[in-house]
């Protein structure tokens, strides 16, 4: 939108670099009206994983973190300038291109998307279905297009999957089978076993007395 909108300075800039993080200046300046974002913040060299906190050392890593967080401003400065009834038509035609652009059949752009879910960020599709609201068979081309929307957000940092979708449940169910199943039937089995191993132990016990005596 910046490069077709015309007249706009934009960019990231790192200000600095020390004690393990990096400032970092974002902005967007329309030239002709004058308007201008500006938005100045601190990347810290760190990446944030399940295990805890990991510091970034690698040159690359700190510049991959940097230019991803001030990706994330620049688009803010860049709709912060452009007015916003242009922003919600660029959005639209987007959407329409997205909806009537596809060739290949719909169920077969579902399969395809539920796969991309499964095998990058884990989300089954118990759970799409459950965001979109019906079953995987009753997609439409615009809720294919929320889903790729989704995607983008994930592929890109801005969200989690446990922000949109609710896993929670499913997995818990899921892990809750597997575990308790085993366990169970191990335990079943145990009892089992142990008082067959008691009433053997109790009738030797009762042979060996009646020998002695």
């Amino acid at each position: 939108m910046a490069q077709n909108w015309g007249n706009i300075d934009f960019g990231i800039t790192e200000l600095e670099q020390k004690n393990g993080e990096s400032q970092v200046m974002a902005y967007a300046w329309d030239l002709e009206t004058n308007t201008r974002q500006v938005k100045i913040f601190s990347v810290p060299h760190v990446r944030g994983t399940k295990k805890g906190n990991v510091p970034l050392t690698d040159p690359r890593d700190v510049y991959e973190m940097v230019a991803n967080q001030g990706a994330r401003r620049l688009r803010s400065c860049i709709l912060g300038i452009i007015p916003g009834d242009v922003v919600e038509a660029a959005v639209k035609q987007c959407e329409d291109t997205l909806i009537n652009g596809e060739k290949k059949p719909l169920i077969d752009l579902v399969r395809d998307m539920a796969a991309i879910f499964q095998n990058e960020f884990g989300v089954p599709l118990d759970a799409i279905e459950k965001y979109i609201g019906c079953k995987s068979e009753a997609f439409s081309m615009r809720d294919l297009v929320r889903l790729k929307k989704v995607y983008t957000s994930l592929r890109d940092g801005m969200a989690k999957r446990e922000d949109v979708f609710e896993l929670s449940t499913l997995v818990g169910n899921e892990t809750e089978r597997e575990v308790k199943d085993p366990f169970a039937n191990q335990q079943k089995d145990g009892k089992s076993s142990t008082a067959k191993r008691g009433v053997k132990n109790d009738e030797n016990t009762k042979k060996a007395e009646a020998d002695t005596e």
